[in-house]
């Protein structure tokens, strides 16, 4: 059984690479929603798993161009940061970059990642949602300008990564610190056993 991971992020292939599982990767370039839209997506969380599905399909769209259709599953994540009832997603630019990070300086926000498992050509669906809380210290301009030009923000949503530079602007987290990175891997653990996958021992055994 083939595994794609429907994602351009480094941080999400290595994230997976832990486990010495062989797999492609494929870009899935959708709109993805940033808001939510009354009587179809009402939460924050039906919103991270509206866009993982999403891109889990897109890519599914791509492998209907191949004739074998070979037995194939379609690994997505979509993460939001979440504050006030908004979404802080990556920043536009430096500028935007620093207002994000000083509204999130001193006050607790969500991150909250929506993960997705579909399996083709069946196109059984599988899905999930983590939530970690994240506080930030009182961020001073002198350190908001240094993370800035790191750039480690810019491709970022939030416009942070606690697993760089951005551990800095920690004050506490509560939850799945894998979460904050971008792929919540006990959830993708559980999801790919209902699909029949098991990444025990790291070298993908096939779950009877």
């Amino acid at each position: 059984m083939k595994i794609i991971l429907a994602s351009a992020s480094p941080r999400r292939r290595d994230m997976l690479n832990i486990f010495n599982v062989p797999f492609s990767r494929m870009s899935a370039d959708i709109d993805e929603k940033e808001q939510l839209i009354e009587g179809r997506i009402n939460t924050f969380e039906e919103l991270a798993i509206f866009n993982a599905v999403e891109k889990a399909r897109k890519v599914a769209e791509k492998l209907n161009e191949n004739p074998e259709r070979e037995e194939t599953l379609i690994l997505s994540a979509d993460t939001l940061v979440v504050m006030d009832n908004k979404v802080y997603p990556k920043p536009r630019d430096k500028e935007d970059a620093m207002r994000i990070l000083k509204t999130l300086s001193g006050r607790e926000h969500a991150v909250i990642t929506g993960i997705a498992v579909l399996k083709y050509p069946e196109k059984l669906l599988f899905s999930d949602v983590e939530i970690t809380s994240v506080k930030f210290r009182d961020l001073t301009d002198e350190e908001i300008e240094w993370y800035i030009a790191t750039e480690e923000p810019l491709d970022k949503a939030g416009a942070y990564g606690l697993q760089g530079y951005g551990a800095i602007l920690l004050d506490g987290i509560r939850g799945d610190y894998l979460n904050v990175v971008g792929l919540p891997l006990k959830n993708l653990y559980f999801l790919l056993q209902k699909a029949g996958y098991n990444l025990l021992n790291g070298n993908g055994i096939k779950s009877k």
